[in-house]
C-alpha cells in the first residue's frame, strides 16, 4: 500500500512540527517581516545575582557568574552558588543540572557538567542552549544527609539575534 519513501515522508511530516513554527512564534515572522519574540513573557527570567529557594526550602541557589551574560544561544558557562537554610555554603554537594525546553518537549543534545569551586560555587558548563524559545535549568544539590534539592532556572532565550548555526 505504501513505499517505504512514502512512509518516511509521512514520517517526517509528523515529527518536524514539534519543533516548527507556531503560527509567528518563531524569529522572522512577525507582522511587518521583522523578527517576533519566540516566547515574550514566559518563565522567570535570568540574571546574574539571581536567587532561588529549593523546592523544599533546604538551599538556595544563586546564579553568581554567567558567560556570556545574558545568556546566548550555543554554549553558556555558569557558577552557582549553594548555600543552606542558614546561608552557609554548601561545600561537597553533589551537583548535577540539566537543560529542557516544555515548549518543544526536548533537553539539549549536550550534557551539562559541573565542577565545585570553593565556598560552595559550582560551575556548569556547557549550558547549551541551541535554539530560541523558552528553556528551564535545574540545578540539583545532594547534600551531606543524602537529600536532593533542586530549583529549576526558567526564562526565554527569544532569538533577537543571528542563527549562525551550530557551534
Amino acid at each position: 500500500m505504501f513505499s517505504k519513501y512514502s512512509l518516511l515522508l509521512i514520517a517526517v511530516t509528523v515529527t518536524l512540527p514539534a519543533c516548527g513554527s507556531d503560527g509567528g512564534s518563531e524569529p522572522g515572522n512577525g507582522p511587518d517581516g521583522t523578527q517576533a519574540p519566540v516566547c515574550s513573557g514566559a518563565g522567570k527570567g535570568i540574571a546574574v545575582g539571581l536567587s532561588q529557594l529549593g523546592d523544599e526550602g533546604l538551599a538556595t541557589f544563586e546564579l553568581v557568574a554567567a558567560n556570556p551574560a545574558p545568556p546566548e544561544q550555543f554554549d553558556n558557562t555558569w557558577t552557582v552558588k549553594v548555600s543552606d537554610s542558614g546561608g552557609m555554603p554548601v561545600a561537597g554537594a553533589v551537583t548535577f543540572a540539566d537543560t529542557w525546553m516544555p515548549d518543544h518537549g526536548h533537553a539539549s543534545p549536550k550534557a551539562i557538567t559541573t565542577t565545585e569551586l570553593a565556598d560552595g560555587e559550582y560551575v556548569l558548563e556547557p549550558v547549551n542552549l541551541f535554539m530560541p524559545g523558552l528553556w528551564e535549568i535545574t540545578v540539583n544539590a545532594e547534600l551531606s544527609d543524602g537529600t536532593v534539592e533542586k530549583t529549576v532556572f526558567s526564562f526565554c532565550l527569544n532569538g533577537e539575534f543571528a542563527i549562525t548555526g551550530p557551534q
